[in-house]
């Protein structure tokens, strides 16, 4: 029997799901930099940035990679999925975690592939880009990529959300303005580290990612609240 809770459309915008939602998202980004970091560790002690990695070695790179890549959209779907559920009644977790793992799959393949079958590092030297390449470089990542990421993404997103609620327009242009943010912080600590690969620079760079990750949920509440039961 479904109860009354359940059957009436309920119309949480205020600050208790402000925090579900944000509360959700730190805890996905924090599992996306652990996962991010201990993929990077995996990588170093296989030896894969090495010319003498062997086949062996990329394989069992290019499995973890692959699960890198699922894990942390399975974990956002599940710990966003409870929130966006408790204001959109018709809205289908298990559609949410689906579509976020097909996600996942397809960019762990690619990931997998280019681990396995991916050209061997020469051992020489990586020649660094010029400060102007990497601003233009940076520019074009920001403004171009950035927005074009956060709208496939949010667009995809709407396939699951608008079988329950309306606001989609408002989804994905908040989707690509977040998206926009977090590599421009990403591409602003890359030029400003310069030329440094360090164990120091990587794990400034993921901060950076928690950080932006965390700022993207920020800037993607006033969709959320925006979200309307469909009906």
């Amino acid at each position: 029997m479904i109860s009354a809770a359940t059957a009436m459309p309920m119309s949480e915008t205020g600050p208790s799901l402000s925090r579900s939602w944000m509360k959700a998202n730190v805890i996905a980004a924090a599992i996306y930099v652990a996962i991010g970091i201990l993929t990077n560790a995996t990588d170093k002690l296989l030896g894969l940035d090495e010319s003498t990695a062997g086949m062996l070695f990329r394989g069992i790179g290019s499995v973890i990679a692959f699960f890198g890549a699922v894990v942390p959209l399975v974990a956002y779907a599940m710990l966003t999925g409870p929130v966006l559920s408790e204001k959109l009644p018709a809205f289908s977790r298990r559609g949410w975690i689906s579509l976020h793992a097909s996600i996942g799959v397809a960019l762990g393949i690619a990931f997998a592939v280019v681990i396995l079958f991916g050209p061997k590092s020469s051992g020489a030297p990586a020649t660094m880009p010029s400060h102007q390449t990497m601003l233009i470089g940076g520019l074009v990542a920001t403004f171009v990529f950035g927005p074009m990421f956060g709208a496939i993404m949010g667009g995809l997103q709407t396939l699951v959300l608008r079988r329950a609620a309306t606001g989609m327009l408002a989804w994905v242009l908040w989707s690509a303005v977040g998206s926009t943010v977090l590599v421009a912080l990403l591409m602003a600590t890359a030029f400003g580290l310069g030329q440094n690969n360090g164990v120091a620079t990587f794990l400034a760079i993921e901060a950076v990612m928690f950080a932006g990750t965390v700022g993207s949920a920020v800037i993607m509440l006033p969709a959320v609240k925006r979200l309307a039961p469909r009906g």
